[in-house]
């Protein structure tokens, strides 16, 4: 019985890295990928919801650019913060895991009345050896812990959003060269 779970759980992670992968490959928006890794990482972590900082533009704190609760998107995080586990994550480029989000001093408590959590996942997306995001999963249920498994797929989904948020940028560079001549 436990290894036909196991079995189950590694089929559902590996469609969904596929998904996302032609997902990536049909796009040519930035943002639909990255709401596409979103979409993914809910269903391979039975997460509630999940989402994708990156650095603002003024470069004060990280921004939600893509989520599964469109509510969330835009909503800033300064860099100055103590309590953000994605600020944390981002700085660290570690993965931080909070099993108990409620009574934890790395969650924002404004975030917190706005989109409650149970366990929170932020995973740093990373180029090279620099972070560049950091992918957020909630669980509204509580989380006992963080398999190894499931550690890899979410590194996995964190590895696509690097290659997106590359896209994203090269799509920029382009539009602007674009209007240039």
């Amino acid at each position: 019985r436990a290894g036909a779970r196991e079995s189950d759980s590694r089929a559902r992670a590996l469609a969904a890295i596929t998904d996302v992968a032609h997902e990536l490959a049909r796009r040519d928006s930035p943002e639909a990928a990255a709401t596409a890794i979103c979409s993914a990482a809910v269903d391979v972590a039975s997460a509630s919801w999940a989402s994708l900082f990156e650095p603002s533009r003024d470069g004060r704190g990280l921004v939600i650019t893509a989520a599964t609760l469109p509510a969330m998107r835009g909503t800033e995080l300064p860099f100055l913060s103590r309590r953000s586990g994605a600020i944390r994550a981002f700085t660290t480029g570690e993965r931080l895991f909070i099993p108990d989000a409620k009574n934890s001093s790395l969650v924002d408590p404004g975030l917190m009345r706005r989109f409650p959590a149970s366990a929170l996942l932020f995973q740093p997306v990373m180029r090279e050896s620099t972070s560049i995001g950091v992918l957020a999963l909630n669980w509204s249920e509580p989380v006992a812990g963080l398999d190894r498994e499931l550690a890899m797929v979410v590194d996995l989904l964190a590895v696509e959003a690097s290659v997106t948020f590359d896209r994203a940028q090269t799509l920029a560079r382009l539009e602007r060269v674009a209007r240039t001549d």
